[in-house]
C-alpha cells in the first residue's frame, strides 16, 4: 500500500512539472505564484514531497490545469481558453454527487488522502464550534 501511494505521488509531481514545462514557466516562477519555495516545489515535481489538496487545487486553477488529469492522467492537461467551461463542466459534473466523489476516490488512493486530510484539517480548525453544535443538538433531543 505504501508504495503504491509513493508511485502515486510522484507520478501526480510528474504531471505538475509537465504542466510547468509545456507552459514554459520556469520552477522558481511558478513556486512564487503558489506561495512556496523553490525547493518545495522541486520535492514535489520529483516525488519526494506530496503537495497538500489546497496547493493542488490552487495549481488547477492558476493554471487552468484539469484535476482529472492531476490524479488520474485522464483526459487534457489544460483546458484550452475555447471550450474551458464545457470541459470544467464535464468533470466538475462527476464529483457533484457521491456515488462520483467515491468513483474519484477509488481510482485515485493520493486523492482519498488528500480529502480526508484537508476534512480532518478543518475539524482541528473548527474544533470548538463542533463541540458547541454536538453539545446543543445532544440538548434538544432530551
Amino acid at each position: 500500500m505504501k508504495k503504491a501511494k509513493t508511485e502515486e505521488i510522484a507520478a501526480i509531481g510528474k504531471r505538475i512539472k509537465e504542466v510547468r514545462t509545456y507552459l514554459r514557466i520556469k520552477q522558481k516562477e511558478m513556486a512564487q505564484k503558489l506561495g512556496i519555495t523553490g525547493a518545495h516545489l522541486s520535492e514535489i515535481e520529483k516525488g519526494k514531497s506530496s503537495p497538500s489538496i489546497e496547493l493542488v487545487m490552487k495549481i488547477t486553477k492558476i493554471y487552468n490545469m484539469s484535476l482529472e488529469y492531476i490524479f488520474l492522467n485522464r483526459g487534457n492537461m489544460i483546458y484550452s481558453d475555447a471550450n474551458s467551461e464545457s470541459e470544467k463542466f464535464t468533470f466538475d459534473s462527476k464529483i457533484t454527487s457521491a456515488e462520483k466523489l467515491v468513483w474519484m476516490m477509488k481510482k485515485s488512493h493520493y486523492f482519498t488522502i488528500l480529502l480526508q486530510g484537508a476534512a480532518s484539517k478543518i475539524m482541528i480548525e473548527q474544533n470548538d464550534l463542533i463541540r458547541k453544535t454536538i453539545s446543543e443538538e445532544s440538548k434538544n433531543e432530551y
